[in-house]
């Protein structure tokens, strides 16, 4: 005597199992995404004379800037946060020069240029 099971599906798993198992995948592969912006392939924290910058990078292509704290007498402005193929920002300070910081991914991992904005004052004479 042969048994055929009622659900037509090509495994041995009931189908209510079978649901589940791919709930389980979905969810173990969507696992290190962060909202709406992909996978985050790498994450750090980069230093400049303004302040720190917290990056991650995200599905190996893209970059966002988390948080930046200035270092004492700055503030920031962004720029761009991201994702984007570049991010950046500028650590203003009204007694010392800026930095503006851009930041991208490379090889997996946050990379950072940092740009110093001299202050320069006109006197009318």
């Amino acid at each position: 005597m042969r048994i055929h099971p009622r659900w037509g599906s090509p495994t041995s798993l009931p189908r209510s199992l079978v649901g589940l198992v791919a709930v389980a995948a979905l969810s173990t592969a969507l696992a290190g995404c962060d909202d709406d912006f992909g996978v985050v392939s790498g994450e750090g924290t980069l230093t400049s004379r303004g302040g720190k910058v917290h990056v991650q990078c995200i599905d190996h292509t893209q970059v966002k800037i988390v948080s930046a704290d200035p270092a004492g007498g700055y503030t920031v402005r962004m720029l761009v946060q991201g994702p984007a193929a570049q991010a950046s920002l500028i650590f203003e300070n009204p007694k010392a020069n800026d930095f503006r910081v851009a930041v991208n991914c490379d090889n997996y991992e946050p990379a950072m240029q940092e740009f110093e904005i001299e202050d320069t004052t006109i006197n009318k004479g």
